[in-house]
């Protein structure tokens, strides 16, 4: 753990103060695993292969690793989610992610 990082208390309490169920975050680690994939590919990640080919191994990777993360559980979700953030970040997302427009 980060000295910024939550603790598995502060998520789970998260977790509880959003009624956040399995599922409910999939969308959300599944974004944001391609941006990473975004970042490494716009950064000449994989520079060996071609610029498609790239492009379909790094999202590939990313798909598999948000497939891992969410079948990890709501608290690593969280996590990841908040990885270098505040608690208000993390509430603030969430709360983005899980109001009814």
């Amino acid at each position: 753990m980060t000295p910024d990082s939550l603790s598995i208390a502060d998520l789970s309490a998260i977790a509880v103060e959003f009624g956040i169920r399995e599922g409910m975050l999939d969308a959300a680690v599944e974004e944001l695993t391609h941006e990473w994939a975004a970042d490494r590919f716009n950064n000449g990640a994989l520079p060996e292969l071609d610029f498609w080919d790239a492009h379909e191994q790094l999202h590939d990777e990313a798909d598999e690793y948000a497939a891992s993360l969410n079948n990890s559980g709501v608290l690593v979700q969280l996590q990841v989610l908040s990885e270098g953030g505040t608690r208000a970040a993390l509430r603030s997302l969430l709360h983005d992610l899980l109001t009814p427009a």
